[in-house]
């Protein structure tokens, strides 16, 4: 007789149920009562987020511990972000929180003009915010500050002006994955398709050697990123983007079951 508890599985054995809570028990021990959110690294960023509205939940606890801290607006806006374009206005008020309070935040500054892009009432305040990021962010030439142009320029469709940044930045700082899939994309979306796969390919092998929380949700975000932008008619149907599409799927399945086999995801 089948279990009350039972029920579909993800592919790998493991309930949806079973593979929230190990994403959002991760996010708890991070948010520590009265501590905030950790430190906005990209790795934190994307092994706290996979899409999850749980996810969404522990952040509400925390910005009621601590309101007035632009990071946890941040964050929760980027996990609104995750979770698609239907929580578009939800993300908008929360991004718009963040500048609020830190308004020098380039980061913020961007995941706001991210945000009015998806929507028809605010794309050309998009566009102009992300003309703005281009030449505020020229003012330092670290690897986050090019990669942070090179992401202006990729949602401007100068594609060859972004990939000239992302490439800067990745031989400053090689270990940054995530600028490793946002190079592959705009690579991808300028026509260069096998030069993307390639690049797809470098990052799925170096988000191997990240622990499975922080690589699923790398490879969640490079995989939804690449879907975002099939989906909007800037790729043409072409054997090199299906193929990184599937090894991004199989890289994704293989970190998200790693993860419920484990249920003690690293804190780094």
């Amino acid at each position: 007789m089948r279990s009350r508890r039972s029920g579909p599985t993800d592919g790998c054995g493991a309930a949806p149920e079973a593979d929230r809570r190990v994403v959002t028990k991760a996010l708890a021990a991070r948010l520590k009562a009265g501590s905030g959110p950790p430190r906005a690294s990209p790795a934190t960023t994307y092994s706290v987020f996979t899409a999850y509205d749980d996810t969404l939940r522990v952040l509400d606890r925390a910005i009621e511990l601590d309101s007035e801290n632009p990071l946890q607006y941040a964050l929760k806006g980027r996990a609104l972000g995750n979770l698609g374009v239907r929580r578009a206005r939800k993300r908008l008020q929360a991004c718009k929180l963040a500048v609020q309070l830190e308004p020098e935040n380039l980061r913020w500054q961007q995941a706001l003009a991210d945000t009015l892009l998806l929507m028809e009432d605010g794309k050309q305040e998009g566009i102009d915010r992300h003309r703005l990021m281009v030449e505020e962010a020229k003012k330092k030439v670290d690897a986050d500050f090019l990669a942070l142009r090179g992401w202006s320029h990729y949602r401007l469709q100068q594609w060859e002006e972004a990939m000239r940044l992302f490439g800067k930045a990745l031989y400053l700082r090689p270990d940054l994955i995530h600028v490793q899939f946002d190079l592959a994309l705009a690579a991808t979306c300028s026509g260069r398709y096998a030069f993307g796969l390639r690049n797809y390919r470098q990052g799925i092998e170096l988000a191997s050697g990240k622990n499975a929380l922080t690589r699923r949700g790398l490879l969640y975000v490079a995989r939804r990123e690449l879907e975002e932008a099939k989906a909007s008619g800037k790729l043409a149907e072409e054997w090199n983007v299906e193929k990184a599409h599937r090894e991004l799927s199989k890289a994704y399945m293989e970190a998200r079951c790693s993860t419920n086999s484990d249920q003690r995801p690293s804190s780094t």
